[in-house]
């Protein structure tokens, strides 16, 4: 019973996250994790891969005063973070990587072209726990 509760808490927290993202811009490291956010719902997705600053300098001219950065969680994808907030800052935009986490440790996902799927599992386990035991 304590596993399917930490679950609910995990998924929770996704979909907390997920409102959270539909308001606001989103930067991510290529086009496969801009579809998979798409595919959840999320539509403010940009792209840093190779044009990191023509985002930015979209950013700025949109207004935003606020951005996610969703890169994956392996060294590329930290140091690409750490780029997207200097730059984001550079630009007085503020820079929120807390999202990146929430993600990472609720879905445990390392890659986010894996959100959708692994948002998916999430779902199914927790609506359909106990049907198989008897």
């Amino acid at each position: 019973m304590e596993e399917i509760n930490r679950k609910k808490k995990r998924l929770k927290a996704v979909q907390k996250a997920l409102v959270e993202l539909s308001e606001i811009y989103v930067l991510v490291e290529g086009q496969k994790d801009k579809q998979a956010l798409e595919k959840i719902g999320i539509a403010k997705v940009l792209t840093i891969s190779g044009n990191l600053r023509i985002s930015v300098e979209k950013l700025q001219a949109l207004g935003v005063s606020k951005v996610a950065i969703l890169t994956d969680m392996d060294r590329r994808g930290f140091e690409q973070a750490k780029a997207a907030k200097e730059e984001l800052e550079g630009a007085s935009i503020s820079a929120d990587l807390e999202m990146r986490t929430i993600f990472a440790r609720n879905l445990r996902l390392k890659f986010f072209e894996d959100i959708e799927r692994k948002f998916e599992e999430l779902k199914n386990e927790v609506e359909h726990y106990g049907e198989n035991i008897h």
